[in-house]
């Protein structure tokens, strides 16, 4: 439903979400290691089981460490330790990134160019003052109307 209304870029437009990204890996994880019978889901169990865990099944290994990351993840991202902006994945998708390079965001280059033409003009010919009188002149007309109001309704 929600990709029909903002659609696919729009909810993907400033990176994957970290809960979508957790959904990933651990329903993969979980669902390669309890139900693929193929060498993929083989290796995963004949790994986990060459562990010393003991009698653990693999599917409750599984599970378990899914529980652990996301808890993990979540008290790394409080604020008292690496803050909100902090993804697991990101450590792990820093070597590709060196090697795609990224775009510059469009609403970050335009914050910039309007800072940057806000403090390099200079007001000509007393403009700047002007504006400013403007300003007051509006404020007054404002009070005296606010003011006008609230003697009508104390003559009423």
């Amino acid at each position: 439903g929600a990709f029909f209304w903002k659609g696919f870029h729009g909810h993907l437009q400033n990176g994957m979400p970290l809960t979508y990204q957790n959904g990933l890996l651990i329903a993969s994880s979980f669902h390669l290691v309890a139900n693929d019978q193929g060498p993929i889901g083989t290796s995963l169990r004949v790994a986990i089981n060459a562990l010393p865990l003991g009698d653990t099944d693999a599917v409750l290994f599984v599970s378990a460490m899914g529980s652990l990351f996301m808890q993990l993840t979540a008290i790394l991202q409080m604020p008292d330790f690496l803050g909100p902006s902090f993804n697991p994945f990101n450590i792990i998708l820093a070597p590709f990134e060196l090697l795609v390079p990224s775009k510059p965001k469009a609403a970050t280059k335009k914050k910039e160019e309007t800072k940057s033409i806000e403090t390099t003009e200079e007001p000509s010919n007393g403009t700047a003052n002007d504006v400013a009188e403007g300003a007051k002149k509006k404020k007054r007309r404002r009070r005296k109307k606010k003011i006008g109001a609230a003697n009508k309704e104390k003559d009423e």
